[in-house]
């Protein structure tokens, strides 16, 4: 009769460490796939974060030849602007404007 018990309980005992081992090697699984799904997502987001950075270089390399081009502009607009205010003084006599006459 203890017999019997003691083997009963020795099955109980086997059955659940193979659920147990089981459930080891579907984690170990599930583990592994984990992994490789974190390095991908590593490797899909290093990839994103360099393609994302070329692209602002890029714009940055854009924005400084605008910025350049504009302030070339207003160097240009102010000597104009001078030598229209030079021609107006020649023509009128160096006098500044002449108030309009009625």
């Amino acid at each position: 009769m203890a017999d019997d018990r003691i083997g009963v309980a020795l099955d109980r005992i086997g059955a659940s460490l193979e659920r147990i081992e089981a459930t080891n090697q579907h984690l170990d699984v599930t583990t592994e796939r984990v992994r490789l799904e974190f390095e991908r997502n590593r490797a899909f987001n290093r990839e994103m974060l360099e393609r994302w950075e070329a692209e602002a270089d890029a714009g940055r390399e854009v924005l400084s030849a605008l910025v350049a081009q504009i302030n070339d502009m207003r160097r240009e607009i102010r000597a104009q602007t001078e030598a229209i205010f030079r021609v107006i003084d020649r023509l009128d006599g160096g006098g500044g404007a002449r108030p309009a006459t009625p």
